[in-house]
């Protein structure tokens, strides 16, 4: 996720060579295998500019995100094409899957800060509920305030590189702790991470625990 370049640093009339750590941004190409009736079919997903990092997590939270798989089962097989480090990943969905791909069409590929960027209709954008409504879950002011501190120091990309944005699920727990951080230069994508990751485990829909994140919270 992160890289060392040789760039030269120029202040007022000074210049000077050195290395700096700076975060890697690469395209990453999601496939998608699914069955219609009695035949399968392979489709480009999607292009997404993304961090490279936990792309497994990456690809299935999206999908998740925008409604085309719904629980683990739906998933039966994840794997990269070609050489590691691969940039191509493939998402084989079970049978019993029901896709319903146009949910997800889009005009464009998506840059690192994308959300509905692309959609190609406003029926596309429709909420999928996931929230228990009758759900009275509420935390101390000052464990909030602590938050930033605490994702901070979890950031250790951003640390290096002071532009990575992060998503993390927090323990609401005496003692106040991260249970998962993902970093991404895409708002979005530090977030799908972070879906994908509790989708693998089966640990949907999250209950109880805070969602923080260092960017702001978008439309999405």
């Amino acid at each position: 996720s992160i890289r060392a370049v040789a760039i030269r640093r120029i202040a007022e009339s000074r210049s000077e060579r050195l290395t700096d750590t700076v975060a890697v941004e690469e395209p990453l190409q999601i496939r998608l295998r699914y069955w219609i009736k009695d035949t399968q079919v392979n489709e480009n997903f999607a292009i997404t500019m993304r961090t490279p990092g936990p792309d497994s997590e990456l690809a299935v939270g999206l999908l998740y995100s925008e409604g085309i798989i719904e629980r683990r089962s739906d998933v039966r097989d994840i794997r990269f094409i070609g050489a590691e480090p691969s940039n191509e990943i493939l998402i084989e969905l079970s049978r019993e899957a029901d896709v319903e791909i146009w949910r997800a069409s889009r005009a464009s590929f998506l840059n690192a800060s994308c959300g509905v960027c692309g959609k190609r209709n406003v029926s596309s954008l429709h909420t999928l509920s996931r929230i228990d409504p009758t759900d009275s879950f509420s935390v101390n002011p000052a464990f909030i305030n602590a938050l930033p501190r605490t994702l901070a120091d979890a950031q250790h990309s951003f640390n290096l590189t002071g532009s990575l944005h992060a998503a993390a699920l927090v323990d609401t727990a005496d003692v106040l702790q991260t249970q998962a951080v993902f970093e991404d230069v895409g708002r979005h994508n530090a977030l799908d991470k972070l879906i994908g990751f509790s989708f693998l485990r089966e640990d949907l829909p999250i209950g109880r625990r805070i969602l923080f994140l260092s960017s702001r919270s978008s439309f999405e």
